[in-house]
């Protein structure tokens, strides 16, 4: 699906913890990250304010929805226009967050469809 992204480049693979020490002091969009409210502490504090049961749900949904994004490989594949496309064949590591819009049912003890096992492993519950 197309659409606006963001992301974080890190040059080496740091621990998560430097990972987010690093993000919120290299954070240009929200430097600092004043006024930042964590998902629990919304949950907690903010939601039990919205003015109907409706509202709350709806947010409860989307943020059940949100996802973490962690990406140490990049295709070959990728098309000379993507925003990536610099770092093909690359391992940088890319972090950024990402919204789950659709869910299959699970696909077990099927030929894994990726180009390097090339359908000879089943993939496991």
């Amino acid at each position: 699906m197309p659409g606006g992204h963001e992301c974080a480049i890190f040059t080496s693979r740091e621990h998560e913890a430097a990972e987010s020490c690093w993000g919120y002091k290299n954070c240009e969009k929200n430097p600092g990250h004043k006024n930042f409210i964590s998902v629990q502490d919304f949950k907690d504090n903010y939601l039990p304010r919205l003015q109907s049961d409706e509202q709350r749900e709806l947010l409860r949904s989307w943020i059940d929805k949100t996802v973490r994004l962690r990406v140490d490989c990049t295709s070959q594949a990728r098309p000379d226009d993507d925003d990536m496309a610099e770092y093909r064949g690359t391992s940088k590591m890319r972090v950024g967050t990402g919204c789950v819009w659709y869910v299959e049912e699970p696909k077990y003890d099927e030929p894994c469809d990726c180009p390097k096992c090339g359908g000879n492993v089943a993939r496991k519950q």
